[in-house]
């Protein structure tokens, strides 16, 4: 069976927003219908405090809670994923309702049909509802009796990459904290000629529109994460000893 790493990078602060995170990453584990292991990176202090009793059997990352953003923990994961053998790395926020059951399986399941049909690893994601901008189908196929959606990108909400994917690309840590790693996974998948589908038959909601509304300082501090890079925090001892 294949090995499957997947990863969340959660920023969730407030009780209701923890609450959500820890709610719908146990769900997802409970319905994966696949074994694998689950990282939760937490780029809030608030999220690092609520794994210790919230998140069962998934390990813990950046305990600190210091923001990073996505990029270091995408680096970092990459890297143990690698050194532990795993076949698949798959990204998942940490506010989706999960709609279908054995997700996981389906994805993996498709994935490989994928490969065994034409040789390639795809990238391959499910149809994510509540999108405010919904990504562009270019084409609808069937693969061995399998209906597939061809599109230019797929989100971070839920994505499966095999992980050959990642040969040769390198996470760039200057970019926004919350930007640009979508954009730099499609332009690896051009440039590498990878092909990227969603697998619509596996579904999940994310109701971008309804959290924004409902909490919108969130959403304005989401704007800015979007916009600014990752600066580590300054330490006068550092500066002190780089000076000398």
């Amino acid at each position: 069976m294949s090995r499957v790493l997947v990863y969340t990078v959660s920023r969730a602060s407030t009780t209701a927003q923890v609450k959500r995170a820890l709610d719908s990453l146990n769900l997802a584990r409970q319905t994966a219908g696949h074994d694998h292991d689950w990282i939760l990176w937490c780029n809030s202090p608030q999220i690092a405090a609520a794994s210790t009793w919230g998140w069962v059997d998934g390990q813990v990352w950046n305990k600190s809670g210091e923001n990073k953003g996505q990029h270091i923990a995408l680096a970092e994961v990459l890297t143990y994923a690698r050194a532990q053998g795993y076949n698949y790395i798959l990204k998942v926020d940490d506010d989706l309702n999960w709609q279908t059951k054995r997700w996981l399986r389906k994805l993996v399941d498709t994935a490989e049909t994928v490969f065994k049909f034409s040789g390639k690893h795809p990238l391959l994601a499910p149809r994510v509802k509540g999108l405010k901008n919904p990504i562009p189908i270019a084409a609808k196929i069937k693969l061995k009796g399998i209906p597939l959606y061809v599109v230019p990108i797929v989100g971070g909400a839920c994505r499966l990459h095999h992980i050959s994917f990642f040969d040769g690309y390198v996470p760039d840590c200057r970019r926004a904290l919350g930007a640009g790693g979508d954009t730099t996974i499609a332009q690896h998948a051009e440039a590498t000629q990878i092909p990227v589908f969603i697998a619509h038959w596996v579904s999940v909601r994310h109701d971008t529109a309804k959290m924004e509304a409902a909490d919108p300082a969130w959403a304005k501090l989401h704007a800015v994460f979007q916009a600014i890079p990752y600066i580590p925090a300054w330490r006068p001892d550092e500066t002190q000893s780089q000076a000398s």
